[in-house]
């Protein structure tokens, strides 16, 4: 690549000459020629094939290679088409606009560990159609995750993720709820309450009313991406909603204080993730992940010749002291994750 041709081409050369001085002197001298030009090239856009952050509102349209950093405003359900692909939808948006960011096929499994207004950050995406859609070789990074909301605090309508203990559990029941378009409707849900010792919220599955089957009383529940009803005072959980529910340590909630990667003898590559529980003030605890639990966790799709350990290696910083969610189980004096 021919950076001089290139500016000549764009600016011209009284121009060039102009900002080339200008960029040498902004670093005291310490920039040669050929620095000076490329930062000037790079300012200028002319390296299409290198990734570049766009505010939504200025992605261009067909453009390839797209970072953008922004909050999530809603998840859809996944898709499934006769051809055997799948997507899904995740909705994001600035300060300047929103869009939808299609998940495709493996991909979808990273928004198993999104959550509504998480801020996420987005490389290696490409616009379609007025649409972003994650590239073969994109990824979707959480910078800051969405914290769980307080029962006093659960006033407006709108997105909530709780972590609660069911106090009182009442079954399949009709309600009338008003957390779609405001309108009053009867449908039939499954009826618990959830409980922090002080306040009780009543929450509603809506949609895949069987998962209420699992719950007891005493239980601890995460709930993520419910919809607060708060003409009725009511949670519901409809089918963009995620439900864990914790027994007998089935669920591992906490804070990342330590991550590392390890070879596990014949379990081959694996991570090993110490996580603090700061409610309960219990001591870290260590889970073990192999590589396609641990590339969830992170919310990655890799290529198999990116070893997990320069994954690891990349990650660790941003993923330290961030929260998890995940299903365990015990197994030779260890914690591991579910499959």
């Amino acid at each position: 690549m021919n950076l001089e041709n290139l500016l000549l081409e764009k600016i011209g050369k009284e121009k060039m000459e102009e900002e080339i001085d200008c960029k040498v002197e902004s670093f005291h001298g310490l920039l040669n020629r050929e620095a000076a030009m490329r930062i000037i090239a790079k300012e200028a856009g002319l390296f299409p094939n290198e990734e570049k952050f766009y505010r939504i509102i200025d992605v261009p349209k067909g453009g390839k290679r797209i970072s953008i950093s922004a909050t999530i405003r809603k998840i859809w359900p996944t898709a499934t088409y006769s051809s055997g692909k799948k997507s899904k939808v995740v909705e994001v948006a600035d300060a300047s606009g929103r869009k939808p960011l299609i998940l495709w096929n493996e991909d979808v499994e990273i928004a198993k560990n999104l959550r509504v207004n998480d801020e996420i950050v987005v490389k290696g995406a490409y616009e379609r159609n007025n649409e972003l859609n994650l590239g073969y070789s994109g990824s979707v990074e959480v910078s800051k995750k969405s914290e769980f909301s307080n029962l006093k605090s659960l006033n407006a309508p709108g997105a909530v993720h709780l972590r609660e203990i069911i106090s009182r559990i009442e079954g399949k029941v009709a309600i009338e709820t008003s957390a779609g378009d405001g309108k009053k409707t009867k449908v039939v849900c499954f009826v618990f309450s959830i409980s922090n010792g002080e306040d009780e919220m009543k929450c509603a599955i809506t949609e895949g009313i069987d998962r209420g089957a699992k719950l007891r009383v005493g239980d601890e529940v995460i709930i993520e991406n419910g919809i607060m009803d708060s003409q009725n005072s009511l949670v519901i959980l409809n089918q963009l909603t995620r439900l864990l529910s914790k027994r007998k340590d089935e669920v591992l909630v906490g804070t990342i204080k330590k991550l590392e990667y390890v070879e596990e003898g014949q379990a081959g590559q694996s991570m090993i993730v110490s996580v603090e529980d700061g409610d309960t003030k219990e001591e870290a605890k260590e889970i073990i992940l192999d590589r396609e639990n641990a590339l969830r966790l992170m919310g990655l799709v890799v290529a198999n010749d990116i070893t997990l350990e320069s994954v690891v290696s990349l990650k660790k910083d941003t993923l330290i002291n961030t929260k998890i969610a995940v299903k365990v189980e015990e197994r030779n004096g260890r914690i591991h994750v579910q499959r």
